[in-house]
């Protein structure tokens, strides 16, 4: 998931472009299925405005971009992860452990 991450996260990859046009798209047609939902049958829906549209978009690609940047620059010495799964093996740990699941072990 991180070597992911970092392919994806590459200048020469374009996932901003790509995102913005499918992104933009999905909330076009989100936007007109909420429409459909709440407006009364026969009346004419009415589209997104453009600067509204233009910037949830761009709020949707930075919040997904912030994400794949931390993920691509996740150093897995000193993760939480690598932490818990250490205290986990822990031998000091395991004998602590109650003896009904011993036999689980």
């Amino acid at each position: 998931m991180i070597s992911s991450a970092r392919c994806l996260v590459q200048p020469n990859f374009q996932l901003v472009a790509l995102l913005r046009a499918i992104l933009r798209d999905e909330m076009i047609a989100w936007d007109k299925k909420k429409q459909d939902d709440t407006l009364p049958a026969g009346s004419q829906p009415f589209n997104m405005k453009g600067e509204l549209l233009n910037t949830t978009v761009m709020r949707a690609v930075n919040a997904i971009m912030t994400r794949l940047q931390n993920l691509a620059q996740f150093e897995g010495g000193e993760s939480k992860i690598s932490t818990l799964v250490a205290a986990a093996n822990s031998p000091d740990n395991l004998c602590r452990m109650d003896p009904s699941w011993h036999p689980w072990l």
